[in-house]
C-alpha cells in the first residue's frame, strides 16, 4: 500500500530521520540494520532509544522458520532462534505415552503385521523388514524398521539413493498396496519400544538426503531436536511422500520447526487422530 503523500520515505543519515520523525505522527517504527562502516549498531540503537515510539529490529538474516523466543543467561539476553526445549516432566510424559501407545497399537495389530509379513515372504524375494538409517535426535543415526516394498534394499547413507516416485518399478506389487496404506510404517512401533523414535515427531529422513537438503534449507538441521516421529504434523498437512521440487522439502520442514515450536500434549493427541483419517495418501509411492 503507498504511502500518504505527507509521510514521503525518508533518505539520508540520522540527522534527517530526526527531521522526519519530528515532522511525521508514528505509532511504531520498525527498522533493519546492515553493516556499515558510516553507521555502527550502536549508533542506530542510541538514536531510536531517544525516540519514544514502540521499536522493532527487523533481522536482515532472519527467515520465516524461526522462532525468535527471548530469554537471559545472567545479565545477557539470548534469542532462542528454533527449537523449543520443553520441560523435563513434558518429555517424560511423552515418552510414557509412547511406550503405552505402541505396546497397546502392537498387541491389537499383531494379527495385521503378521499376515503382512507372510505375504511380503511370499510373494517377492528378500527380507521381511527393511532396516535403513536415518538420523534421529540430535542427530544420532538409527535403523528404522520398515516392511519391504521394494525389490532393493539401499541404506539410507547409501550415495544418490532416490525418493520413491510414481510408477517406481522397485516398488513390488504389494509394496505399492502396503505404502498407499501407510502399513509399511507399522514395525516403527518397535523403534518407538526402543525409544529411537516417538508415535509423534518430525519424519525420519535418509542420511543421504539430510545431507543433501542440509545445504539448501536454513534450520533444516533443527528438525532434529525432536525425537522422530511415526507421523508428523507436516504429514498430517499433505507433505508426505516425493518431493521432487526444493519448496516442497522446505515447506515439510518448515512443518517440522513449527510442530516443534509449538509442540504439546494435546498437540500429539490432535496429529495422531488427523492420521487415522489420512492413513491413505496419494503422495506415498
Amino acid at each position: 500500500m503507498p504511502l500518504p503523500a505527507s509521510m514521503l520515505p525518508c533518505s539520508g543519515g540520522l540527522q534527517e530521520m530526526r527531521r522526519w520523525l519530528n515532522n511525521h505522527d508514528v505509532d511504531k517504527i520498525y527498522f533493519s540494520y546492515l553493516s556499515s562502516a558510516d553507521l555502527s549498531l550502536e549508533q542506530v540503537l542510541r538514536f531510536f532509544g531517544d525516540t519514544c515510539k514502540p521499536v522493532y529490529y527487523l533481522p536482515c538474516w532472519a527467515n520465516s522458520s524461526m522462532q525468535f523466543e527471548v530469554d537471559q543467561l545472567g545479565d545477557a539476553f539470548t534469542i532462542n532462534l528454533w527449537g523449543q526445549e520443553g520441560s523435563f516432566i513434558d518429555h517424560r510424559i511423552k515418552r510414557l505415552v509412547d511406550l503405552v501407545g505402541a505396546a497397546v497399537v502392537l498387541v491389537l495389530l499383531a494379527p495385521l503385521l503378521l499376515v503382512i509379513a507372510l505375504l511380503v515372504a511370499i510373494t517377492s524375494s528378500g527380507p521381511v523388514f527393511y532396516a535403513q538409517t536415518r538420523y534421529g535426535l540430535d542427530g544420532r543415526p538409527f535403523k528404522m524398521l520398515k516392511f519391504r516394498t521394494m525389490t532393493v534394499t539401499e541404506d539410507g547413507a547409501t550415495p544418490g539413493l532416490q525418493q520413491a516416485r510414481r510408477d517406481d518399478p522397485r516398488v513390488t506389487p504389494l509394496g505399492r498396496i502396503l505404502r498407499r496404506w501407510s502399513l509399511d510404517e507399522l514395525p516403527q512401533l518397535f523403534n518407538v519400544l526402543d525409544g529411537s523414535m516417538s508415535l509423534v515427531g518430525p519424519r525420519p529422513h535418509a542420511v543421504h538426503h539430510n545431507e543433501y537438503y542440509r545445504n539448501l534449507i536454513p534450520g533444516y538441521m533443527q528438525r532434529h531436536s525432536f525425537k522422530p516421529g511415526m507421523t508428523g504434523l507436516a504429514q498430517v498437512e499433505g507433505w508426505r511422500g516425493e518431493t521432487a521440487q526444493l519448496n516442497a522439502m522446505a515447506r515439510r520442514v518448515e512443518a517440522d520447526l513449527r510442530y516443534q515450536r509449538e509442540w504439546s500434549l494435546s498437540k500429539d493427541v490432535q496429529i495422531l487422530l488427523r492420521t487415522l483419517f489420512k492413513i491413505r495418501s496419494t503422495n506415498a509411492y
